[in-house]
């Protein structure tokens, strides 16, 4: 059986993965872009080339974040980042996650493992340097990927961590890498509204709020009759799965 996954990307953007070849978001893709942003979804652009990013910034109201993406001006890997798309997400206080990917990571986008903290560094202090330290946090993308030795895995960030404070970087900057600008980002995208008590005697609160869409969404993009999400391609089809 045919796995579906391709086929909804391709209904959702028809480019991939490469800054600057290919066209942009489908009109489904479109409708899916305003569906996020009207219930308060984080819309992760680190797999979308540039024309699709290009889209979803001129649609979207909310951040735009990539979550694991680096610097194209160290590592012109198709999967990074150009300093013009860094000044967009700057610009929407928006986020990007640095890949511990090795090719993503080398200038020669060898998958290499053996290489140092110098080539880490220097993807943080570029993107630090044109988004500002507001705007960059971990990205990780250890579910997967080739990362280097002196990481390994997830028990390696304290020692990434270490060498970040060794290069210069104050501990008030390690917190905001670390969670302090993830956290306010999520915070700037969700979109909340305080909703009736969900239990008899309840007082309303925050446990209880719940995103506002219906309003917002028109065209391939509906609700069904039970209040679940329906996304349809331009042909009027529900993907599968």
């Amino acid at each position: 059986m045919p796995n579906p996954l391709p086929w909804r990307w391709r209904a959702f953007c028809t480019g991939w993965n490469a800054p600057d070849t290919g066209p942009g978001l489908t009109k489904t893709g479109k409708a899916l872009v305003r569906l996020c942003n009207a219930l308060g979804i984080m819309i992760d652009l680190s797999h979308i080339n540039e024309a699709g990013f290009d889209d979803v910034a001129a649609l979207s109201d909310a951040p735009l974040v990539a979550t694991h993406s680096n610097a194209h001006a160290l590592c012109p890997s198709p999967r990074n980042l150009t300093d013009r798309q860094l000044h967009m997400i700057r610009e929407t206080g928006g986020m990007v996650g640095l890949n511990f990917a090795t090719f993503f990571l080398n200038p020669d986008g060898r998958s290499d493992t053996h290489l140092g903290w110098d080539t880490i560094l220097h993807h943080l202090d570029h993107m630090i340097a044109v988004l500002g330290e507001d705007h960059v946090g971990l990205g990780s993308d250890f579910d997967g990927c080739v990362v280097p030795d002196l990481i390994g895995d997830v028990t390696g960030v304290p020692r990434l961590l270490r060498a970040l404070s060794a290069h210069g970087y104050d501990d008030a900057l390690l917190r905001k890498l670390a969670r302090e600008n993830w956290l306010a980002c999520l915070e700037r995208t969700w979109k909340w509204t305080c909703a009736e008590p969900a239990h008899p005697g309840g007082q309303a609160g925050p446990q209880h709020w719940i995103p506002v869409a219906k309003a917002a969404v028109s065209g391939p993009v509906s609700f069904n009759a039970s209040g679940c999400v329906t996304v349809s391609d331009t042909a009027g089809r529900s993907p599968a799965g």
